[in-house]
């Protein structure tokens, strides 16, 4: 078997395909659903395919066509997304999952007082979860092995607690000697097939190997170091071969438009590894469509408006989505949330991890009560919107945006309060040393640099990228800062530093326990930020015009020559 699949993995264009069954199911499970190309029925022996929910977290399905058909699912579902779980779990079909690390990205520890979105994505499952486990299709002579769940990754256990709860694991040795001990028992004349969410260490470090860091020039293994032992101990302390290693998590289309990546390895000793991650993280907003001239939201020189579209992002009739023009020369999608009876706007600039699709929940929330406007988009090359990631497009499209709140509706500066999450905080605090009568500022898991990121230099570079540091020294009005004491991503000091630099210092909200992505789920948030926006309510105009007796503008400040040289 091993040869055959080899033979026509090698030559396999990769084209996604859709079954009937799930192209049937899927569409009534999200509005923001991306089906590619029609379903198939000539797909032998396997057939890769995949969808997108709630725009930026693709899940990936990878279909064996032996003597029958095993769905085999391997993450991300999106952020914890208990419904779309559920539906799958519910298909009759035979399959096996395994959870990915959006599948647990809100939730560090299982709640001992009520069932968490993890516990209840995996009751789903049942059986079906192969994490740790094997599941017997013994009419199709085949065992399904899983590796780690919640895998993100590299070399640090992703969910400590999780792992440690759930399975006993603490370290991944510990790991690797649990999907190893899943084989037992497998029948004799089964193959073989290891489940993960991510690959095993030891296929390439190049950016484009089927596990390359692609996010940094320099690449690096990016795979799992105890899945690799796993297959190592299968291979060596079992009579069994393993026929086929299927994961996904890394893209294929590598960042920052660096071409594909390699999606197969054949092994010396004819082991198949497959990426199925063959579907490029994309967004699916209203088409464009004619608008009525009199609409508040018509088009202008900078922007194309959307009409709300009852299935889409936009089904509520307070939301008018933007296609804006940025001097970039790109096209960002923006969407305004408005409340009737707001009095302030929030500028939202989301993480690194998200799209305008996956924060919809939280600008309802947050609109409901905080009773603000928000205005949010997607930077260059997420999402719908045009062109690539980098530094200098997210100061453009924030400026955009920026003005299309100002074109559109009237906004101004001392009404304004500018929110930035993770690396948002770059594109905020650009703007905000920019704009001197600003209401005030929000800096959600700010990062100080870029470099400060990966290490903690204390002088700023000049090839060093989102100089926060610098920037937020130049920021006059009142400066909220949230952070994480237990964020493993941008660390808690990061946060701290912020805080203390800035000039007008509001009471800081330290999340005892929180990460770098749930924070929104801790009770203390909502009511902390709440109480913010009421002070910057109760801050007269007045107030905020005597802080500065001059105020240049971004032209005044020439502003295209700042940023050609990164000031």
């Amino acid at each position: 078997m091993n040869n055959a699949w080899i033979n026509w993995f090698t030559t396999l264009d990769y084209k996604p395909v859709m079954p009937d069954v799930l192209t049937n199911a899927f569409y009534t499970l999200s509005n923001d659903l991306l089906m590619h190309d029609a379903p198939s029925s000539a797909c032998s022996p396997s057939t890769a395919c995949s969808m997108n929910n709630a725009g930026y977290f693709v899940h990936y399905l990878f279909l064996l066509e032996l003597s029958g058909k095993v769905f085999v699912i391997f993450g991300d579902f999106g952020n914890e997304n208990v419904e779309l779980v559920r539906s799958i779990a519910a298909l009759k079909f035979p399959k096996a999952a395994i959870l990915g690390n959006h599948d647990a990205w809100n939730t560090q520890n299982f709640s001992a007082k009520r069932k968490d979105a993890v516990q209840l994505q995996l009751e789903s499952f049942g059986e079906e979860h192969v994490g740790y486990k094997r599941l017997d299709f013994h009419s199709l002579k085949l065992s399904v092995i899983g590796g780690r769940p919640f895998s993100c990754g590299g070399e640090r256990l992703f969910r400590k607690q999780l792992l440690a709860k759930r399975y006993g694991v603490h370290n991944m040795n510990e790991s690797a000697k649990k999907i190893s001990e899943a084989a037992v028992g497998t029948p004799k004349n089964h193959s073989i097939i290891l489940l993960a969410h991510n690959g095993p260490t030891g296929l390439g470090s190049n950016m484009d190997d089927i596990c390359g860091r692609d996010w940094v020039r320099s690449g690096g293994d990016h795979g799992d170091p105890d899945l690799a032992l796993a297959i190592s101990q299968l291979k060596g302390d079992t009579k069994h071969s393993v026929a086929l290693v299927v994961f996904g998590h890394m893209h294929k289309e590598l960042a920052f438009g660096n071409g594909p990546r390699k999606m197969i390895v054949v092994g010396d000793d004819s082991t198949v590894y497959l990426n199925g991650a063959i579907v490029p993280r994309v967004k699916i907003f209203p088409h464009k469509q004619q608008t009525d001239s009199s609409s508040s939201s018509s088009s202008t020189k900078d922007t194309s408006t959307f009409t709300p579209n009852s299935e889409g992002i936009t089904a509520d009739k307070n939301v008018d989505v933007h296609l804006v023009d940025t001097k970039g020369g790109n096209k960002v999608v923006a969407t305004y949330w408005k409340h009737p009876f707001g009095k302030l706007t929030v500028l939202y600039s989301h993480g690194n991890a998200a799209d305008l699709g996956q924060m919809k929940d939280l600008f309802i929330e947050l609109r409901a009560h905080l009773r603000v406007n928000i205005m949010s988009y997607d930077y260059s090359g997420y999402g719908a919107s045009t062109g690539k990631p980098s530094e200098f497009n997210t100061y453009y499209d924030i400026e955009a945006v920026y003005n299309c709140l100002k074109n559109n509706y009237g906004i101004k500066q001392e009404d304004l309060i500018l929110y930035g999450q993770s690396v948002g905080s770059g594109p905020t605090l650009h703007l905000a040393s920019r704009l001197q009568r600003l209401r005030g500022v929000v800096l959600h898991s700010g990062i100080l640099s870029g470099i400060r990121v990966l290490y903690p230099v204390k002088m700023t570079f000049w090839f060093d990228i989102f100089k926060n540091i610098d920037k937020i020294q130049k920021v006059s009005c009142p400066v909220l800062v949230i952070h994480g004491t237990n964020d493993d991503i941008v660390d808690f000091s990061h946060g701290k530093r912020l805080w203390e630099l800035a000039k007008d210092k509001y009471d800081p909200l330290w999340v005892q326990g929180g990460g770098h992505s749930n924070l929104e789920s801790f009770p203390e948030y909502i009511r902390h930020l709440r109480k913010f926006i009421k002070a910057m309510e109760k801050l007269s105009s007045k107030q905020n015009k005597q802080r500065l007796t001059s105020v240049p503008s971004i032209k005044e400040a020439k502003h295209n020559r700042c940023l050609r040289f990164g000031r």
